[in-house]
């Protein structure tokens, strides 16, 4: 009878330990802790310079590409308005007029040494390293995450890759997942509002 009770009580931990799972997993809306690092650790790779950027990173170094992402962006996140750099989104996660987030800052202060010695609230406090955080943190996104080649690709290919990668995080956006048809709209609309003929 013994070892029954045994086979009993682990089938019902099993059962308790998925069904636990899949409440957390639904409350969260699919994000696990493990998508979301408080810290990583910096490698050699990870901590470079501007000035060595700015020699490789086409974003970096094109301002009229960067004021055309940054509009779309600011676009989507903050219906074109400028709000302030500490402005708290509906969901409290993200702040400002690109709606950056705390782990976004937090990655762009692990891999650029220039941002060492300042904190999450040191970049919502001041608009100029805000600006630069953003733009600092789409090229993580475009290159260092997800390897974007930029080359042959139009501005409007880049905004769309870089919008849902923005809103998603780029382990959720290399699997696939989507974003919501409002975002989408949104975006659209900015490309077709901004489109040149070339």
């Amino acid at each position: 009878m013994l070892p029954q009770l045994g086979i009993l009580t682990t089938s019902i931990k099993l059962k308790a330990a998925f069904l636990a799972t899949a409440m957390v997993i639904s409350s969260t809306q699919g994000f696990s802790s493990f998508d979301i690092t408080a810290t990583q650790p910096i490698t050699a790779y990870n901590s470079v310079t501007l000035e060595d950027i700015n020699h490789e990173i086409a974003i970096l170094k094109n301002e009229a590409l960067w004021k055309y992402l940054r509009g779309g962006l600011n676009y989507v996140e903050a219906s074109g308005e400028e709000v302030p750099t500490d402005f708290v989104h509906p969901g409290g996660v993200a702040y400002g007029p690109l709606a950056l987030t705390r782990i976004a800052i937090r990655d762009v202060l692990q891999h650029y040494n220039e941002f060492r010695d300042y904190s999450v609230s040191d970049i919502l406090s001041d608009a100029r390293l805000y600006e630069k955080c953003a733009k600092l943190y789409s090229d993580l996104l475009l290159r260092h995450y997800l390897k974007i080649d930029r080359t042959g690709l139009a501005r409007e290919e880049i905004f769309n890759i870089l919008q849902k990668a923005w809103f998603l995080g780029p382990t959720q956006y290399k699997q696939g997942k989507k974003i919501p048809r409002s975002r989408m709209n949104g975006a659209h609309a900015y490309i077709l509002s901004h489109h040149t003929v070339q």
